[in-house]
């Protein structure tokens, strides 16, 4: 199958329909800044042709407010669908700016552009994703977490940590690249999120969802950021973008069970 056509196909499997989450956001020192309530409701057209989207956001407060995204028309969608898991955000840092008159750009108003990600997964009823967001200066903002159920609000189970669990994994992985290219299945060694990289993030939560990013984004400098769930205590995915000098590579999709 055309690669567009089958990440169209992948979308329209796993993740059409009305996802009821909790969407927590956390701060640089992993203290939670705000949690609430949403909907995220992808619908597909009857000829499957178009997805329409909507989120519906519901705070506290007893606030509640909708956002309608635009349409997305088949083939053509911008984050990556790797079987079961998605992954989209920026590509790379990089500065924007406003236009003078005449259409002059003054180098002083040149500005970077906030850097984000978002990677998640579907299993059976359940969905989960998180990212993180740094500012202007690349350093790190917040980081997200959504846990959602397919069709209503339920309560979202408690796992174990994974450092607490058996260890004796085993696991495949395999690449998907911004041209949507997928690499064969290959066999994967475990390790555990905190092992992978030296003085990074690491938001480990009691809902089996771990998140692990730089500290800052620097531009010319090599970096991933990584999302892992742990579905149940015996079925563990791990999705991580990797960033060469240039900006985003490829995205992978690592899944672990025990032997």
């Amino acid at each position: 199958m055309e690669p567009q056509v089958q990440n169209w196909e992948n979308f329209s499997q796993y993740h059409v329909g009305n996802w009821h989450g909790t969407w927590t956001r956390y701060s640089p020192k992993l203290e939670v800044i705000e949690s609430f309530r949403g909907i995220r409701s992808f619908l597909l057209t009857d000829n499957g042709s178009e997805i329409y989207h909507q989120n519906h956001y519901i705070y506290s407060d007893g606030r509640s407010e909708s956002k309608i995204f635009e349409t997305k028309k088949k083939p053509l969608i911008l984050s990556l669908f790797l079987d079961n898991a998605f992954s989209w955000g920026s590509t790379k840092r990089e500065q924007s700016a406003t236009k003078e008159k005449f259409g002059v750009v003054q180098s002083n108003q040149l500005k970077w552009i906030p850097f984000f990600f978002e990677s998640g997964f579907r299993h059976e009823e359940r969905r989960i994703s998180a990212g993180s967001a740094y500012d202007e200066n690349g350093n790190l903002e917040k980081i997200f977490v959504i846990t959602e159920n397919s069709g209503s609000f339920t309560e979202t189970p408690i796992l174990p940590a994974v450092n607490q669990l058996n260890s004796n994994w085993e696991g495949t992985i395999k690449s998907m690249t911004p041209d949507l290219i997928v690499s064969p299945a290959v066999k994967s060694s475990w390790q555990p999120i905190e092992n992978l990289a030296d003085n990074y993030c690491t938001l480990n939560t009691q809902e089996g969802v771990s998140v692990s990013c730089p500290w800052s984004i620097e531009v010319g400098k090599e970096f991933f950021v990584v999302v892992d769930w742990l579905i149940n205590p015996g079925l563990l995915q791990r999705g991580v973008r990797h960033y060469d000098l240039s900006g985003f590579t490829h995205f992978t999709l690592e899944v672990f069970s025990h032997k």
